[in-house]
């Protein structure tokens, strides 16, 4: 057992293709449906995920980040603000509509998916965001551009890890639903450029967390309150082109978000200093 964790912290690439290949294998196939079910997975993968990061990035992975957390939400909460008002929006109608068939313990369905989403944000941070990025960046420490390769890997990663599994199993039918997955990684990666720019200046993975279980929360409150006929499904016939269109609508907002970050952040970042201190 010694020499297999010697041989991982020496091979971090091999270390994150193991933890990729674990975690989502394994979260595949003991996928529950369930709310309680899934947070109590992804607090396990994200316990397992904490583990191959300490053997990716050693002490560095454990440090206090705490003094930059209220740095990092504050900068992203603008996403918290955006999706609130349409989510919000997004239910309003609803009231007006005499057939709408709300859950009846939707405010209880509301508290318990803040737990479930900050779960999400820190399974999906620790992996596509923490372990990729730092495996790169130690495996590839000398080459000069390993912040872009890192940026434009992780993010496609993080965005096709979403949609594989209806292309694995053969769900993607037709062109609307091949332009439903294409937009669905897209916008996915767009948005995970945003905290892995807020990762590479303050490393406080913890932070990053949770601005991305609040972005999932709020993207989901209409789906926490209001029963649906439709699966809830990235890709799905139902959707239409409308999903393409929200799915399109989703992306300029986060790439907005993501010119105001580089902007203001990570223009500012001398990287190759960071590179070598990394």
């Amino acid at each position: 057992m010694k020499y297999i964790l010697n041989f991982l912290k020496k091979q971090p690439l091999i270390c994150a293709i193991l933890a990729f290949v674990f975690c989502m294998g394994s979260l595949m196939s003991l996928y529950t449906g369930t709310p309680t079910g899934d947070l109590l997975l992804r607090l396990l993968f994200s316990g397992t995920c904490g583990v191959f990061l300490y053997l990716i990035s050693g002490e560095k992975a454990v440090r206090d980040y705490s003094g930059s957390t209220a740095y990092v939400i504050k900068t992203l909460s603008v996403y918290w603000i955006i999706l609130g008002l349409l989510g919000c929006l997004s239910v309003l109608p609803a009231f007006f509509i005499d057939d709408t068939e709300f859950y009846s313990d939707w405010y209880f369905r509301l508290i318990t998916n803040i737990f479930f989403y900050l779960s999400v944000g820190l399974f999906e941070e620790l992996l596509f965001r923490a372990i990729i990025n730092d495996a790169l960046i130690y495996q590839f420490r000398n080459v000069k551009h390993i912040f872009l390769i890192s940026g434009i890997l992780t993010s496609f990663v993080f965005g096709f890890a979403h949609v594989f599994q209806v292309f694995l199993v053969g769900d993607v039918d037709s062109g609307i639903e091949a332009a439903q997955a294409v937009m669905k990684i897209i916008s996915t990666a767009v948005f995970g450029l945003n905290p892995l720019v807020m990762y590479w200046k303050t490393r406080n993975i913890w932070a990053c967390a949770v601005v991305h279980g609040g972005f999932d929360f709020f993207s989901s409150i209409s789906t926490s309150i209001i029963v649906s006929e439709n699966p809830e499904s990235y890709v799905n016939a139902s959707g239409g082109m409308g999903l393409v269109i929200a799915y399109a609508i989703q992306t300029l907002i986060e790439f907005i978000v993501f010119i105001v970050v580089w902007n203001k952040i990570g223009k500012k970042i001398d990287f190759e200093k960071l590179r070598e201190e990394w």
